[in-house]
């Protein structure tokens, strides 16, 4: 019997516990205020040879360093291992790394060589070897993506329009904002977001649009169907990221709540409207994919599920006119938003209509109406009057709630729809209903 193997249970036990321990820090708990330096290099010595005979306690080191989590995108490996490990593919092959889950970002090898004289007195010369490497987690490719929908998407029945008759007038409902695969819950200022609260808004939003009768109602959708695609559009992402809430499931879920619980639902379904937001990026990082390609494949869907009505898209800027108006659709996250949006609509619009700007991406209403100052002289006095321009921008209330970043900024709001008609003279009425 050694001088610590009546410790030898606990200190077994400990690892199985804590296989992350080192056995320095294990030594000096067991001895506590007893140790003496001495003392704390032998126990430790015997810890360390206590491990290399027991392979228990090797394969639970093993199994517990190899540490993921999918859902943050995280991985981090720590082994020790009596194999050999001189490659990335020893690595990979030891650590038992899924590719299908995890990519390598980097790796190093670091060598140096000791020698031994245990065994002879001109010593044995061993080089060691080092292996690290760094994962994140794989998101598919753009094609990747689309390979596993367009299965799905080739055996779509197409969707009915229900035909009602009604007062031959028509209506524009705009929406913005539906960030699905969100879920949020228990923020201070900000409503609780899910599936079902989607649902919710939806089914009221029909309501609401249904119950002005329209003979032909039209509508808008001005980007960011998805809270993220990649799953990890921010490192934080998956915080806000429902299970299952990113990638292929996140686009089929958006066409079937879409389609079935407001598109189909709507009497009188004329035409329907798309552009692309930040957030409908396929990729992490938006300098790879800026212009939403995945507000694309949702377009590309419903024109199959609606194939008896126009289904208009473009990933920036979409102009349309419904019923006298010129309306400028786009998500307002483009650069052109930020700027005099007098130009915008002269670059854009149709100078002899009137031109209705519709925006999202703020969460939250605003209303921009512009003016023309018009001066008219009399004798030595000078009035300046205040004449209505044919054009005005109004960034829509979003659909979706918000975030605990969007709260931190302050752009939450109540959920809500627009909807607009011709007044009789070229102008819009226009309708806010918070849901």
């Amino acid at each position: 019997m050694g001088k610590w193997s009546h410790l030898d249970e606990k200190i077994i036990t400990s690892i199985k516990k804590n296989p992350k321990i080192s056995f320095g820090s294990l030594a000096s708990s067991l001895l506590k205020d007893k140790k003496t330096k001495e003392d704390w290099r032998s126990l430790r010595i015997h810890i360390w040879r206590l491990s290399k005979k027991n392979h228990e306690i090797i394969n639970e080191i093993v199994n517990n360093k190899w540490n993921q989590d999918e859902k943050k995108g995280l991985a981090e490996i720590e082994i020790d291992v009596s194999k050999p490990v001189k490659t990335l593919e020893d690595l990979i092959e030891v650590c038992d790394i899924d590719l299908d889950i995890w990519e390598i970002d980097r790796w190093v090898c670091n060598t140096w060589g000791t020698t031994s004289f245990k065994k002879s007195i001109d010593g044995t010369y061993r080089t060691n070897y080092q292996v690290k490497a760094w994962l994140s987690k794989r998101t598919k490719t753009q094609e990747e993506l689309l390979e596993s929908i367009l299965p799905i998407i080739e055996d779509y029945i197409p969707k009915k329009i229900n035909k009602v008759k009604c007062k031959n007038k028509i209506g524009v409902a705009s929406f913005a904002d539906f960030h699905i695969g969100a879920e949020v819950k228990q923020l201070l200022k900000t409503k609780d977001f899910n599936i079902e609260v989607l649902i919710n808004y939806l089914q009221k939003a029909v309501y609401i649009i249904n119950s002005h009768n329209y003979s032909k109602v039209h509508v808008n959708m001005l980007g960011d169907f998805f809270e993220s695609l990649s799953g990890i559009n921010h490192e934080n992402t998956f915080k806000s990221l429902m299970a299952d809430g990113w990638g292929a499931n996140a686009i089929i879920m958006a066409n079937e709540i879409i389609g079935e619980h407001l598109l189909s639902k709507i009497n009188n379904l004329t035409s329907i409207n798309i552009v692309s937001g930040n957030h409908d990026r396929m990729t992490a990082s938006n300098k790879v994919d800026n212009t939403g390609e995945g507000g694309k494949v949702l377009w590309y869907m419903l024109k199959k599920d609606f194939p008896t009505i126009p289904v208009r898209y473009h990933n920036s800027v979409l102009s349309v006119v419904i019923d006298g108006i010129s309306y400028l659709l786009t998500h307002g996250d483009k650069g052109y938003s930020k700027k005099e949006f007098s130009k915008f609509v002269l670059d854009y619009g149709i100078p002899d209509l009137y031109n209705l700007v519709m925006e999202g991406h703020l969460h939250s209403r605003v209303v921009t109406k512009a003016v023309k100052a018009k001066r008219t002289q009399y004798e030595e006095i000078e009035a300046v009057s205040l004449d209505d321009v044919n054009y005005r921008k109004i960034v829509c209330a979003s659909i979706f709630t918000g975030n605990w970043f969007s709260e931190s900024i302050g752009y939450s709001s109540a959920a809500g729809l627009t909807i607009t008609e011709n007044n009789g003279d070229g102008k819009p009425n226009v309708f806010d209903y918070s849901l």
